[in-house]
C-alpha cells in the first residue's frame, strides 16, 4: 500500500470549479482509495492505494468528470516524493516563508525550456528547478511574479499546480 498526495489543479479558485472537500473525500472512497483526507479547500488530498500513478490519474480524472461534471487535472506524488521535496528544498532556511512557493510539474522540463526560463528577467524573484519541482521565492507577492503557473505550463509544456510553502508543509501532516 502506497500513500499518495493528489493536488487538483484549479478547483475552488475565484468561485470556479467548486468541489466541497467532503464530496471529494466521498468520491475518493467510491474509487476504492483508502483513508482520504484533505487540507483546505484547494484540492489537496492524501490517500492510500496499491495502484500506480498512471492508473490513479485516469480514475481520479474520470471520477471528477462523472461526479462533478468538471475536467480537472491532478498531479500526484508519493509520500516519499513529498518528503523529498521538502527535504531537498534549496530554500529550507529562508526567513520569508510567506514568499516561498512550490510548483509541481507533471513532467520533467527539457533543458531547452529551462534555458528559456533562465533568460527571463524575474526582477528579484529567485527560483530553482529540481526534477519536476519549481521552487520560487517571490520578492513581492505571488500575484506579481512573472513565474506564474500559466507561464510555467506554457514554457515547460506540461501541466502544473502551485502551492505556497505553508500549504506544502501542512500537506505533509496529512500522513
Amino acid at each position: 500500500m502506497q500513500t499518495y498526495i493528489c493536488l487538483l489543479k484549479g478547483i475552488n479558485v475565484g468561485g470556479n470549479n467548486r468541489i466541497k472537500m467532503d464530496d471529494l473525500k466521498a468520491l475518493f472512497h467510491s474509487l476504492s482509495l483508502e483513508n482520504p483526507r484533505t487540507y483546505i479547500q484547494s484540492g489537496n488530498i492524501a490517500f492510500e492505494t496499491p495502484h500506480n500513478a498512471t492508473y490513479l490519474q485516469e480514475i481520479i480524472h474520470q471520477g471528477i468528470k462523472n461526479a462533478f461534471s468538471l475536467t480537472i487535472h491532478s498531479i500526484l506524488r508519493t509520500k516519499q516524493e513529498w518528503n523529498n521535496i521538502i527535504e531537498n528544498s534549496p530554500y529550507k532556511d529562508i526567513h520569508k516563508i510567506n514568499h516561498l512557493h512550490l510548483t509541481l510539474l507533471e513532467d520533467t522540463p527539457t533543458k531547452e525550456a529551462i534555458n528559456e526560463v533562465n533568460q527571463i528577467n524575474g526582477f528579484n524573484d529567485e527560483y530553482k528547478i529540481l526534477g519536476k519541482e519549481f521552487y520560487l521565492v517571490c520578492d513581492l507577492k505571488y500575484s506579481d511574479t512573472k513565474f506564474s503557473n500559466t507561464f510555467i505550463e506554457k514554457t515547460f509544456k506540461t501541466k502544473a499546480t502551485t502551492r505556497n510553502w505553508k500549504t506544502v508543509l501542512a500537506i505533509q501532516q496529512l500522513f
